[in-house]
């Protein structure tokens, strides 16, 4: 029996999320044929070996024979609760459980508060670099992603007065992504401030994906010296240190880095060097999977972005890999001169 192949939705269109796209695609292709892919395209903690704490696993059994019923809509009241408490603990004192929706991650959380927010025609400011579900959400509700730059020569940090430029009559929401995903750039309070002031001033709502708000390169174990995405991070910024090719803005919080390929050092320059070619090229030569930076709705097309999860041998290896394929590069335009 053949399957017919289904017309998709209009609404998905002009919809992109490349980092499960082809390339992860092709990379599945390759392991069925038996090599082995180092996926850095994904931040995937349990790939890597990084469990959860063993009171939350404990808890979760334990509450296993409750779970049966539909819990409340707008989730376990227990959860809500714990979330008004840490609230209350950072300063925000008006805030209950009856204010707060649990979800399965912010993904979900995402679409469901576009779809609540938005209409045909409205206007959304997202940060470029973004993580690319908040473009694809605003773009699968008919509304229009209007992209503020965080500039890598400016640490990634947004500029509040462009984006209040960026303002218009049909602007319904403004989304601050900090730590950012995928630059690992940690906002300081004054931007923060400023875009709060912003939303304020411009009756929008502050959409703050927060997810990485406690993974920050000064405070957790982890990220400690002797920590394991300390030492990720520290091979990282070496292996880029040593590189002919590459540069990167340090990361300060998250578990990114968003490297940058100096193409004007390569033959055929800025204009001969597409991040998505590099990226498919660098999975079927070298066998790792990277996301290229341009799926993150950047105007540029020399980035491409890692997980900082492998442990620093690996990652050591993987950028040997990297500056390997782009040394043939060099080496394949000598030769053929």
């Amino acid at each position: 029996m053949t399957i017919p192949i289904l017309r998709a939705s209009e609404h998905l269109h002009d919809v992109r999320y490349e980092i499960r796209g082809a390339l992860a695609r092709r990379a599945e292709q390759l392991e069925r044929a038996g090599h082995e892919i180092v996926k850095l395209n994904i931040g995937n903690p349990g790939a890597f070996g990084f469990r959860m704490p063993e009171s939350m696993r404990v808890a979760i059994v334990q509450n296993l024979h409750q779970a049966d019923p539909y819990s409340h809509q707008k989730g376990i009241f227990a959860a809500r609760e714990a979330v008004v408490m840490q609230q209350q603990d950072r300063g925000v004192m008006d805030v209950s459980a009856d204010d707060v929706f649990i979800g399965n991650g912010v993904s979900e959380l995402i679409m469901l508060a576009m779809r609540a927010l938005l209409n045909p025609g409205d206007e959304v400011l997202v940060p470029s670099p973004d993580y690319p579900l908040w473009t694809a959400s605003v773009v699968i509700h008919g509304a229009r992603a209007v992209h503020y730059p965080c500039r890598p020569e400016r640490g990634f940090v947004p500029d509040p007065a462009e984006v209040e430029s960026l303002v218009s009559d049909r602007t319904r929401a403004i989304v601050v992504i900090n730590p950012n995903n995928p630059a690992g750039a940690v906002y300081p309070r004054a931007a923060l401030e400023a875009l709060a002031g912003i939303a304020e001033r411009r009756n929008l709502v502050l959409c703050a994906d927060e997810i990485y708000d406690e993974m920050l390169q000064s405070i957790l174990d982890l990220t400690r010296p002797g920590g394991r995405l300390h030492a990720t991070r520290a091979a990282v910024l070496e292996a880029v240190g040593r590189s002919r090719w590459l540069s990167v803005v340090t990361p300060r919080g998250a578990m990114y880095a968003f490297i940058r390929v100096h193409a004007e050092r390569l033959p055929g320059g800025v204009a001969g060097f597409d991040d998505q070619a590099f990226a498919l090229d660098l999975l079927e030569r070298k066998h790792v999977l990277v996301a290229p930076g341009s799926s993150f709705n950047v105007p540029y097309r020399d980035h491409f972005r890692v997980t900082l999860l492998p442990d620093a041998e690996q990652t050591a290896d993987v950028f040997a890999r990297i500056e390997s394929l782009l040394d043939e590069y060099a080496a394949a335009d000598t030769a053929h001169p």
